[in-house]
């Protein structure tokens, strides 16, 4: 041990090729977490989303031209286009049922700026929503009053079946007030289907809602007058497809029969979509993450190997005196170390802090433990690597030839 002690006194000494190499460790962590965090987020909920609709459904994707008309045409030609769409989609025999989302604003108590969104009865009957407790709204639609579903942040401290008075919100006539009852409450980084028709392609979050306040209803339990004054729907919907119809022929068929209203894409096909954009948004991260891995890699191993050449006199000393070459890779596993912990520790508290402040602005927990796991892999697997390189160098000492040399 006390050679042990000896070299480490050397060795454990912060000089600039110790900091270069915690430089490189911090880089390499920070760039890894902000680019695979968000990715990792996007595939469980994406998986979620999946998994909640009937595995035959397809999305319909309007056309700007026909959401524009349909969301801010007078009343009269908007509802004759949403009807048009409707019964011709109808025609379709394969089509079994097409699952609608009408959006507004409603209060709680003294929360506003809460979003509603209202559910048809084929998107009630074909989804299910991750759930922290309580039922689902196919399971409380007999109920006398109108069910509802809340966000965690809404829901978390209510019991269910109790009764809550919503306010919906109409900027041109008197606000509605209705009576109901409190369903289920969503999962804490839960999604609602919002089935939006933003953006330039359809991908996954055209499909879902993300939100630490909204609550979801029955759009049959409310009037008419509620969902056609106090809300809006693009024209976006979820289609539900026999269960003996291939989804793909369906998919080539629709487009070419109902090519004017919009275009219908596959769920798979929206999941590829939003993970190719999340990519691109962080290619720059996953280039930094990957060359930081090799100088990384370079670095870390040539910090060893040029400890090796630089104290080889005082190696060669030392194993005359009898330290054993297993003593000398302890050494070198205690470098890294010095080295390595501090710069993991660092680097993981600053890349998730700059995370949560992130995702506190988006209302969802993007840290993913995966990606955390992930991150240190890298590190460790390239001191490992380096230690190698090391241990094989120690292996190849011969105190013979440090004579010989003069040492």
């Amino acid at each position: 041990m006390k050679y042990l002690y000896l070299i480490s006194a050397q060795f454990s000494k912060f000089f600039i090729r110790e900091s270069i190499i915690i430089i490189q460790i911090f880089i390499l962590i920070f760039a890894f977490n902000i680019a695979m965090n968000p990715i990792m987020y996007s595939i469980s909920a994406n998986k979620a989303i999946i998994s909640g609709l009937n595995e035959n459904a397809i999305y319909f994707w309007p056309h700007n031209r026909v959401a524009e008309k349909i969301m801010f045409s007078e009343f009269e030609e908007s509802r004759q286009l949403r009807e048009l769409l409707d019964n011709d989609l109808g025609k379709h025999e394969s089509i079994k049922g097409q699952g609608q989302v009408y959006i507004g604003t409603a209060s709680i108590g003294n929360i506003d700026n809460i979003t509603i969104l209202l559910y048809n009865d084929d998107l009630i009957r074909n989804s299910k929503l991750n759930l922290y407790k309580g039922r689902q709204l196919s399971d409380s639609y007999q109920s006398d009053i109108i069910p509802i579903i809340l966000s965690y942040n809404l829901g978390k401290e209510k019991a269910i079946d109790d009764i809550i008075e919503i306010t919906i919100f109409n900027p041109e006539s008197d606000h509605v007030t209705l009576n109901t009852q409190l369903s289920g409450v969503m999962e804490k980084d839960g999604f609602a289907y919002n089935i939006s028709s933003a953006g330039s392609i359809p991908d996954i979050e055209s499909l879902t809602f993300v939100d630490e306040n909204v609550m979801i209803v029955p759009l049959s339990r409310v009037t008419r007058k509620i969902y056609t004054e106090c809300t809006e729907n693009a024209g976006g919907r979820i289609l539900f497809l026999s269960q003996d119809s291939i989804v793909d022929k369906e998919i080539e068929r629709l487009n070419n029969s109902m090519n004017k209203y919009g275009t219908f894409v596959s769920i798979e096909t929206m999941y590829n979509n939003q993970l190719g954009r999340i990519c691109r948004a962080f290619n720059n991260e996953f280039i930094i993450s990957f060359v930081a891995f090799f100088m990384l890699l370079f670095g870390i191993t040539g910090y060893l190997l040029l400890i090796h050449l630089n104290h080889e006199k005082e190696t060669g000393i030392y194993l005359i005196c009898g330290m054993s070459k297993r003593d000398m890779k302890r050494i070198y596993i205690l470098q890294v170390a010095i080295v390595v912990i501090p710069a993991l520790i660092l680097a993981l508290i600053t890349s998730n802090i700059y995370i949560l402040k992130y995702s506190h602005s988006i209302h969802i927990s993007l840290i993913n433990p995966t990606t955390q796991v992930l991150s240190v892999l890298s590190v460790l697997l390239v001191a490992t690597f380096a230690l190698a390189v090391a241990f094989n160098r120690i292996k190849k000492v011969n105190i013979l030839n440090l004579f010989r040399r003069g040492l």
